[in-house]
């Protein structure tokens, strides 16, 4: 076995012995994920996912780092704060270790973190972390592309268009991905809501409210509701009976669902804007 092979092997070694050292830290965090409030217990998931993938990373190709080794990856186009935490999370904390991606750990990391199908080709990291690791081109560096490869200004600008058309067309199916999960999840909620003496939901009927723009909760992430002056025990069970559990919910409607809910629950005409609960609402989650 040659020095670079021994090298490679000890990377392996010391990101088995980190992700066993880890797991138990993984299911202490787990087991506070309900202790959370929603946005952050949201990003923490996100966060333990990806940290339960890096035994599916290659570090004897990528090479084994820690958090004091720690560049600043966001200096690679592509990479946001989360996407850097994510990546940390993975185990990935140095430009060098994006340097060494081979086209299958691209894929890899990836899928690991998330992120939008090919993107990280796409944004060319790898090639980026090597004009940070070796922004002189030292001996190891590529040699030049010959003049005649090299795009023109207008060609870069074409390309640079078409990967912001890529990237905003992502976002926009993004969106529409989680909207439709809404609609799902709310329906969902909606069929399991119990029929109580004040609000009666006939079996078959669609609901009035628009949870794609309010977003969906449920009994589990369930806020107190009567926080807000005028919601009192009983309106706050009409509330849940038809899908709506959080603060955020509530801060989330618009005039017609206002109206909506309005009616559904049985209030006087008017009652919400009068007592001004979304004005309530916001001012709870700031």
């Amino acid at each position: 076995m040659d020095l670079e092979e021994q090298d490679n092997q000890l990377a392996r070694e010391r990101a088995a012995e980190r992700f066993a050292a880890m797991e138990k830290e993984l299911e202490e965090r787990k087991s506070k994920l309900e202790e959370l409030d929603a946005e952050t217990r949201k990003k923490e998931s996100a966060l333990l996912r990806v940290a339960e993938k890096s035994k599916d990373i290659d570090f004897g190709i990528l090479g084994f780092a820690t958090a004091g080794d720690k560049d600043q990856l966001q200096e690679i186009k592509g990479v946001g704060p989360f996407i850097e935490e994510k990546l940390n999370a993975l185990g990935i904390f140095t430009f060098a270790q994006i340097s060494r991606m081979t086209s299958e750990l691209e894929d890899r990391v990836n899928e690991a973190i998330e992120f939008f199908p090919g993107r990280v080709k796409r944004d060319e990291w790898a090639n980026q972390a090597r004009r940070l690791v070796d922004p002189g081109g030292g001996p190891n560096s590529k040699p030049p592309v010959p003049e005649e490869d090299i795009p023109s200004p207008m060609e870069r600008e074409l390309l640079e268009q078409a990967k912001e058309d890529i990237r905003k067309k992502e976002i926009a199916d993004e969106r529409e991905r989680e909207m439709q999960m809404r609609r799902e999840r709310a329906a969902e909620l909606l069929s399991k809501s119990k029929k109580t003496e004040a609000v009666e939901i006939e079996e078959g009927d669609e609901s009035p409210i628009d949870f794609a723009v309010i977003g969906f909760g449920s009994e589990e992430e369930r806020d107190d509701l009567q926080r807000i002056d005028g919601i009192g025990r009983f309106v706050e069970k009409k509330l849940n009976a038809i899908g709506i559990y959080k603060i955020s919910q509530i801060a989330n409607m618009n005039q017609s669902i206002s109206d909506e809910v309005n009616a559904a629950i049985g209030l006087g005409p008017g009652r919400i804007d009068r007592d001004e609960w979304v004005l309530q609402a916001k001012r709870l989650i700031r």
